[in-house]
């Protein structure tokens, strides 16, 4: 019970701020502050009910970061949705007592979202919508991996491929360049694609690749860890090179786009 109130806290607390922001935008650090304590707030709760130290470091670290990565990656019609369906789905798969019903929510409300949102959009999902999100992805994603095989890790790990993959990479060219990465900008895959080859084309790609991650985690899940690693670090390197790819091809010829939002 606890872990939940905590969850539900979290989440209203990130989507309170996502609110104020797409109204009067705030600083980034007042935001990243109460996503720090939105993740502590769970990761305490989930401390008390697993004991684990591990298990409540690994919550408090996917609260900021899938947080930050759905906010970043909500940049094109359909893309966050669909993505956190496909990675609802596989916690549903991967099964989480107790969180079953939150996890089934998460899928049940993307997908109900993804008409008015894809392929043309009539709403947005704003901060508070995609901050929200990646929460909820976030403590789902903690409670599946906790205390269980690695082939639950392997089929989560596979799930969110995409996302992480386009968002860290985008950080790090970033970093390396000196910009002042916590500002809005245009230069993930995904928004280069899209200004090129439209939102629609890219975001089912996106999603082909997450249904196609799941399949792949599905099949080697009952391997030996060592099988798994080596797939996912397969996997992972697949998709830098692919991203390297989409930067060089998406930035041909472009073709301007304003519905590609900025981060």
């Amino acid at each position: 019970m606890l872990p939940l109130l905590a969850f539900a806290a979290g989440m209203v607390a990130i989507a309170l701020v996502g609110w104020l922001d797409d109204h009067r935008p705030l600083s980034a650090r007042a935001r990243f502050a109460v996503h720090v304590l939105a993740s502590a707030l769970f990761a305490a709760a989930w401390l008390a009910e697993t004991g684990s130290w591990a298990a409540a470091t690994v919550a408090f670290g996917a609260g900021i970061a899938l947080t930050n990565v759905w906010n970043f990656m909500d940049g094109i019609n359909g893309i966050a949705a669909s993505q956190a369906a496909c990675v609802a789905a596989a916690v549903l798969v991967v099964g989480v007592d107790g969180w079953a019903l939150v996890a089934l929510a998460v899928a049940a409300g993307c997908v109900g979202f993804l008409p008015f949102n894809f392929p043309g959009a009539q709403i947005f999902m704003g901060d508070v919508g995609s901050g929200a999100l990646g929460f909820a992805l976030a403590m789902l994603t903690a409670v599946a991996v906790s205390d269980r095989d690695s082939a639950s890790t392997a089929m989560l790990a596979l799930a969110l491929s995409a996302f992480l993959i386009d968002a860290a990479l985008t950080l790090l060219r970033r970093v390396i360049r000196g910009e002042q990465w916590w500002t809005p900008h245009t230069q993930h895959a995904y928004q280069v694609c899209a200004r090129r080859w439209g939102h629609a084309p890219v975001t089912i790609s996106y999603c082909a690749w997450a249904v196609l991650s799941v399949l792949i985690a599905r099949r080697v899940g009952a391997g030996p860890p060592a099988v798994m690693g080596g797939v996912i670090a397969a996997w992972y390197i697949s998709g830098v090179v692919l991203w390297l790819w989409l930067q060089r091809a998406g930035a041909g010829r472009l073709r301007m786009d304003p519905t590609v939002t900025k981060d």
